[in-house]
């Protein structure tokens, strides 16, 4: 078994667990202990007649609207990177033909991901970045940290950087799309997230040869990048 699938299931636990209980606190169940010191349902007053005739028994079901379950989605996601060296997250997703809809490339590589985590395919047009190349999902740890990405065009001639290209900034931690072009393994575009406490950090998202993402680590060797592509939903690299 590939050490990525336990990896994945790990996190995908603890996102269960944290969604559980986030859906109990959004119950609004309320208990009081009886007597012996058990729990029960706190009564609830019958309404009056009037009261009956105006109310409507349905209000208290309504479900959450879409960009409420998106909403919370995002915010559960970010919970699996409290209290750890995870600065953000990024996913993989394929490669993205020339002008193509990469939402669409999305659910195709990873459908079962994208319907676990809605916020995904609700990403505005104005964070997606590029028109071709590496498909890479970024969310920031912090909503509060602010996000920069840069082109940086190699030159094979004369082998260095040229001067780096802005595509984006946002003092906004809000998910981000990057198509990265492919250049030989030769990265080309570079994120810098700064979060609230002035840390910063800056990743150059691509594939390296074993259709991976590159990894980032602090000094004590502690990943700084929660990888959440489904490696067993992607097709296999040509």
């Amino acid at each position: 078994m590939r050490k990525n699938s336990v990896i994945c299931r790990n996190w995908w636990s603890g996102f269960c667990a944290i969604l559980l209980t986030v859906s109990m606190l959004l119950s609004g169940c309320t208990s009081q202990p009886n007597k012996q010191g058990q729990t029960q349902p706190t009564e609830v007053s019958k309404p009056t007649e009037n009261q009956g005739a105006t109310q409507d028994p349905q209000t208290d079901n309504t479900e959450p609207s879409a960009d409420e379950s998106d909403d919370l989605s995002l915010m559960i996601f970010r919970q699996t990177m409290v209290e750890t060296p995870q600065l953000f997250a990024a996913a993989f997703f394929g490669n993205v033909p020339q002008n193509a809809d990469p939402f669409a490339v999305m659910q195709e590589a990873a459908p079962q991901l994208c319907k676990d985590l809605p916020f995904l395919l609700t990403i505005d047009q104005d964070r997606v970045l590029g028109v071709e190349g590496q498909l890479f999902c970024i969310v920031p740890a912090d909503e509060n940290a602010t996000v920069a990405v840069n082109r940086r065009p190699w030159n094979a001639e004369t082998e260095s950087y040229e001067e780096p290209e802005v595509l984006y900034r946002s003092e906004s931690g809000s998910p981000i799309l990057i198509m990265c072009p492919n250049n030989d393994w030769i990265p080309d575009t570079e994120v810098v997230i700064t979060d609230p406490s002035g840390t910063v950090t800056i990743w150059s998202p691509y594939i390296d040869p074993s259709y991976r993402i590159t990894s980032l680590y602090n000094d004590d060797g502690e990943s700084l990048i929660f990888d959440f592509t489904s490696y067993d939903e992607l097709p296999d690299p040509d």
